[in-house]
């Protein structure tokens, strides 16, 4: 009996060997007529699904994937529900000029896995198109005239479920419509409408319809100076990097400035939320960014993150973003070209002077403006305060526009000391009374 166990058992031990070699030989065949390719790098993924989105044609056969997503709708001039068809997950065959290509999404590694008939194809030059279609389109360079600015919020895995019930979402700026597998709406098929009529329109001058100081306004000729002199930077052996700390009351434009920033240089905004980040989730998250300079990288309201160097956001937990962690991403040895960081705060006593803090240390800079103490790392410091009377009457002219100077004047000449937040929050409210007592 024992014998026949010990011979039963050897006999599936070698029909197992043998099972191994004859799958080996087979894919070694089978290599012969296909190519295979597995991609797993984040940023290639996501070239890779942008130019299988531009240039292929996904078989209608097979389980389909939707989400939907709350966007500015260019022609409805209102932000509206947009369905978006998402990449299937399961095998799908992609079609280019009559040729095919199997492409499949590993659910557990996020990769996409690539394979078609030797011949086809070229797997050097799908990865070269797939790149530089990603260069064009927003990452590292791309033509001059194409439309770069979009903003999107980073957010990391702390206190996501509280996230996802609806909570916190108040962010001022509005982040690029994603979904919790990192697709967003350029590298999904939207659904009746088309890219170009999807996201706000940008303004032309959209630091116009602020009214900012000479100080704030001296800072944009320098940021847009930055931009246009790359090849300056890099002949010179500087780093193409700047960095702006933005400080003031709440509701003194810190926000809408980095915004209109980002419109004026034609450049994508990443808002980090550093208060769900893990030291882990920042560090992949900023690698990311990387890959799509020239950027600007806004870390908004710091001091409700860091008190000093503690993180009191996330007071308690062991996970939490460190501020050692903060500073050496930002300023590590990382080659970070193409990076404008922009960090606001409401209250500039609570950061720490390894940041930056203002120096004042030359003659021609204003108690507004000033060189950081530590350049390199946050360049420039400026102070947003309330508005004066130029910028006063400046906002009061666009929001009153139509309507007679001597039925709101005298809304210049009280003693409000207003923020610009609550300044046209008190021009609206008056404006929308004149504006239909006018119409009796």
């Amino acid at each position: 009996m024992m014998n026949n166990l010990f011979a039963g058992g050897a006999a599936i031990g070698i029909i197992t060997v043998f099972w191994n070699y004859i799958k080996l030989i087979f894919n070694k065949c089978l290599n012969i007529f296909i190519v295979q390719m597995d991609i797993k790098n984040y940023n290639m993924k996501f070239a890779v699904k942008y130019y299988l989105i531009n240039h292929f044609t996904c078989s209608p056969i097979g389980k389909k994937n939707y989400m939907g997503v709350n966007e500015y709708i260019r022609p409805l001039k209102r932000n509206a529900l947009v369905g978006l068809e998402s990449i299937p997950e399961q095998p799908t065959l992609w079609r280019k000029n009559k040729k095919f290509m199997l492409i499949s999404m590993d659910e557990q590694s996020g990769g996409i896995s690539i394979s078609f008939i030797r011949g086809t194809f070229s797997s050097k030059q799908f990865i070269i198109d797939a790149v530089d279609e990603f260069n064009r389109s927003g990452g590292l360079h791309n033509e001059e005239n194409e439309r770069r600015f979009y903003v999107k919020r980073v957010i990391g895995n702390i206190g996501v479920k509280m996230q996802s019930s609806g909570e916190g979402q108040g962010s001022s700026m509005p982040e690029q419509a994603t979904d919790s597998c990192g697709n967003d709406i350029r590298t999904s098929f939207p659904l009746k409408w088309t890219l170009d009529e999807i996201g706000q329109p940008q303004a032309d001058n959209a630091l116009d319809s602020l009214s900012l100081s000479q100080n704030i306004l001296d800072a944009v000729d320098e940021a847009k100076t930055w931009k246009q002199s790359e090849e300056w930077f890099k002949d010179k052996g500087i780093p193409w990097k700047r960095g702006f700390l933005l400080h003031g009351k709440p509701g003194t434009c810190k926000t809408a400035f980095t915004r209109a920033l980002g419109q004026e240089l034609n450049v994508p905004i990443f808002s980090f939320d550093l208060a769900t980040m893990s030291n882990q989730d920042f560090i992949m998250e900023w690698h990311k960014t990387i890959s799509h300079t020239p950027c600007i990288v806004l870390f908004e309201d710091i001091d409700g993150v860091f008190d000093g160097r503690e993180n009191i956001a996330t007071h308690g937990m062991e996970n939490g973003l460190t501020f050692d962690c903060f500073l050496n991403s930002i300023d590590g040895v990382e080659n970070t070209d193409g990076m404008f960081i922009i960090i606001t705060t409401n209250d500039i006593s609570k950061i720490d002077s390894a940041i930056g803090l203002p120096s004042n240390g030359s003659p021609e800079e204003s108690s507004m403006s000033s060189m950081s103490t530590r350049p390199g790392r946050i360049d420039r410091t400026i102070e947003f305060r309330t508005l004066d009377p130029a910028g006063r009457e400046k906002m009061a002219n666009r929001i009153f526009n139509g309507i007679p100077k001597h039925q709101w004047e005298s809304i210049l000449n009280d003693k409000h000391d207003d923020t610009g937040a609550q300044f046209q929050e008190r021009c609206s409210r008056l404006a929308v009374k004149l504006f239909w007592e006018n119409k009796k």
